[in-house]
């Protein structure tokens, strides 16, 4: 089997089959392929400038040996000259030399993750990971499922909760970093967490207990319609607003997320709406499009509180519908978390 690439073929490119390089054979000057034995395989296709380190060593050894002249021949203040160059120069090294390329420290971090997942072998692990084939080579655990990254990948973590309804649960990560709204959604349902590698590429986590009698984080406000809210674009598009004055949001409060209840289609077009205002002024305005779930009938909506500016003195939040196909709003609440 002849796997197409279609990209411009320029020297650099290289493609490893399982882990090991593979010929690349050029096909036209906008693609190029390898050939992949027939089976189930990872393929991972990556570029590595063969021109840019050469390049890069030139143009400092340049820079450094035209300021060291120039330093050389400033007469009084060549001491202080010389002293700014060599700090300059450590401090080039030092950026250049003191850290990992993302590759290693992954390929380190997802090495830890394999190790833990090892040990405990009877419990349910949910990867989040933009990168499956990494997960190939380390589901040395119990039952896995992959949830893939996304904006929507909140909802797969809940049909997998709802589902199997785990006492403990092993959360991992690659490439992605610990998912914040993920984490609310985990919280919800398990009473303690303990992180096993807390690496910056990888991570795993694990959640067990039961399920908190009182969902985490500080309430900010919300209401429960008996009957549903009907939005509809046209007619009544916007729900009552949510108005949380920013004097009482602490610097802890980092991560602002709207829970709703919803009786919804995928035709209607829901929309969270963050609307910051200064003395009755709207100062700023963001939506967020509400992925629609009918099986659960729940959505949730995070939002950055880093947004809020210093002058800003309210915040208000509601749901608006953009479309004609009714969208029926049952309950909204807001939770602040760190």
């Amino acid at each position: 089997r002849f796997l197409l690439v279609q990209q411009n073929h320029l020297p650099g490119w290289e493609v490893l089959v399982d882990g090991a390089s593979a010929p690349v054979h050029r096909v036209n000057v906008a693609a190029f392929g390898v050939v992949v034995p027939a089976g189930e395989h990872d393929v991972e296709v990556r570029f590595v400038d063969p021109f840019v380190k050469p390049v890069l060593v030139v143009q400092l050894l340049a820079l450094f040996v035209g300021m060291l002249l120039l330093a050389w021949c400033s007469g009084a203040c060549r001491m202080w000259w010389l002293s700014g160059w060599m700090l300059l120069l450590g401090l080039v090294s030092w950026s250049l030399l003191g850290h990992r390329p993302l590759q290693e420290r992954m390929a380190n971090d997802i090495e830890m993750v394999q190790e833990e997942l090892a040990r405990s072998r009877n419990a349910a692990v949910l990867f989040h990971t933009d990168r499956p084939a990494l997960l190939r080579r380390s589901s040395a655990g119990g039952p896995t499922t992959v949830i893939p990254w996304g904006a929507e990948a909140w909802v797969s973590l809940e049909q997998v909760l709802r589902k199997g309804r785990p006492d403990t649960l092993l959360w991992a990560w690659a490439g992605t970093g610990e998912d914040r709204l993920a984490r609310m959604v985990l919280a919800d349902r398990f009473a303690s967490r303990d992180v096993l590698v807390g690496g910056p590429a990888a991570g795993l986590v694990r959640w067990s207990g039961r399920i908190p009698e009182r969902p985490p984080g500080r309430e900010r406000g919300g209401y429960l319609e008996d009957d549903g809210l009907v939005l509809r674009e046209g007619d009544l598009p916007w729900s009552p607003a949510v108005e949380i004055p920013t004097a009482e949001l602490g610097p802890a409060d980092r991560l602002l997320v709207v829970d709703l209840q919803h009786r919804g289609v995928r035709e209607a077009g829901p929309r969270v709406a963050f609307e910051r205002r200064s003395q009755g002024r709207v100062t700023g305005y963001d939506t967020q499009e509400l992925p629609v779930d009918t099986m659960l009938r729940t959505a949730h909506a995070p939002w950055d509180l880093a947004e809020v500016a210093p002058g800003d003195d309210t915040l208000r939040v509601y749901v608006w519908n953009t479309s004609a196909t009714p969208f029926t709003l049952e309950g909204l609440r807001i939770r602040t978390f760190p």
